[in-house]
């Protein structure tokens, strides 16, 4: 999920289906080009691979 309608959308379809939610676990993360130099590597990939480690959907 990269948006908060997106998150919104998955609760509401977990409500409707489960009755709602006990536990939640936040859990993301991506790797990219994990053999690639970091004088080389894609700025723009290893930007997103952060956000999304360090900051989540």
């Amino acid at each position: 999920m990269t948006s908060p309608a997106d998150a919104e959308a998955a609760a509401g379809a977990a409500r409707e289906r489960c009755g709602g939610l006990d536990v939640l676990v936040n859990d993301a993360a991506i790797l990219h080009d994990t053999w690639q130099r970091a004088g080389s590597a894609d700025l723009d990939v290893v930007r997103e691979a952060m956000e999304t480690n360090l900051y989540g959907p």
